[in-house]
């Protein structure tokens, strides 16, 4: 098991995400909301799972941008129903059906993803630039 720490700081009426440099605000007025980080935190997790089953595979392609859309709950807690991902992905043709197969394993081994809950709908779509 691996330990690890984050600190949360309660200023005034928000909360700031502590960092080396600086602070990262965690309202959606003067930064992202909690949500948004955890709906990019998915984004990103994703994202770097991708990356690497892709460079373990050898295939020659780039991630250039994921796209996060999500939707929440009408009524409290407000919690997620829903996350779709689009990625950009540059790649030549004759790679485009291994690219898809291993977007299929991605979910699998992103830590964030394992860590939501069963009932929120992730979906993956691959764009080939």
């Amino acid at each position: 098991m691996t330990n690890e720490q984050v600190t949360v700081f309660g200023k005034e009426e928000q909360f700031e995400l502590a960092l080396d440099q600086m602070n990262l605000v965690m309202t959606k007025e003067a930064g992202y909301s909690p949500t948004q980080l955890l709906a990019s935190a998915v984004g990103g997790c994703e994202g770097y799972v991708l990356k690497s089953l892709l460079l373990n595979s050898k295939v020659p392609a780039e991630v250039t941008k994921i796209q996060v859309d999500y939707q929440r709950a009408d009524t409290r807690p407000q919690f997620f129903q829903s996350i779709d991902l689009t990625f950009e992905i540059v790649a030549d043709p004759k790679w485009h059906h291994r690219i898809e197969s291993i977007m299929k394993l991605v979910e699998k081994y992103c830590p964030v993803v394992q860590s939501l809950s069963p009932d929120i709908e992730i979906t993956e779509t691959i764009i080939f630039l």
